[in-house]
């Protein structure tokens, strides 16, 4: 009777060994897709394409890939292909995509976070959702801009009126060669005489 009894205890503490080791090799044996970027550095005030890779480094296909890049940076905007779908990709291998991105010129110089989201099928296990953080560098400030106001937005009609116009450098550099055209959109406001004026330097903040 106590031989009997001791065979059926080895038999059970076996078939729990061999289903803990299946359970840990079936977790080990799904897709894992690698993320990495190329060309993330843009000058303020540009439009430009950034490379997105996807490296499957798991042991089953990963099918069915949707890719989602997004801004939360106000200013730094994905463009064309920022919604990328891909069809498969095999174990081993890489696919890589390209995506647009807009900087506005306010954008500061520095880093940024945009946000990748993956969701593909992996083979004969499930669905797999990863959310991947992708960094930009913003390495040049904007174009020159210039900010140009009148002295005064109201005028007379029927009357000639004086305006006088103050020209500010609010670029993060000194601006040169600068040439101010002004006339008139309107038919029923003409200029007394032609304004085409040259500034040779405005330096940074300047005004005159």
């Amino acid at each position: 009777m106590n031989g009997k009894k001791s065979t059926l205890i080895v038999l059970l503490i076996t078939c729990m060994i061999a289903g803990q080791t299946f359970s840990t090799n079936a977790a080990d044996y799904r897709p894992h897709l690698q993320v990495t970027t190329a060309n993330t550095t843009f000058p303020a005030g540009s439009r430009g394409s950034m490379t997105i890779t996807l490296r499957n480094d798991g042991n089953f296909d990963a099918t069915e890939v949707e890719a989602i890049l997004t801004s939360t940076t106000l200013g730094v905007t994905p463009l064309t292909g920022a919604q990328k779908v891909i069809n498969l990709v095999e174990t081993g291998t890489s696919i890589s995509y390209t995506v647009d991105v807009f900087i506005d010129q306010a954008v500061a110089t520095g880093a940024y976070v945009l946000t990748l989201s993956l969701n593909y099928l992996r083979g004969g296990v499930g669905v797999v959702t990863v959310t991947v953080p992708v960094s930009i560098i913003v390495d040049v400030p904007s174009l020159p801009s210039l900010r140009i106001t009148p002295s005064n937005n109201k005028i007379t009609p029927g009357v000639v009126n004086t305006v006088h116009l103050t020209v500010e450098n609010i670029s993060p550099a000194n601006v040169t060669s600068i040439n101010i055209a002004l006339s008139s959109a309107s038919p029923l406001i003409s200029l007394s005489e032609t304004i085409n004026y040259n500034i040779s330097k405005l330096t940074k903040g300047g005004s005159m």
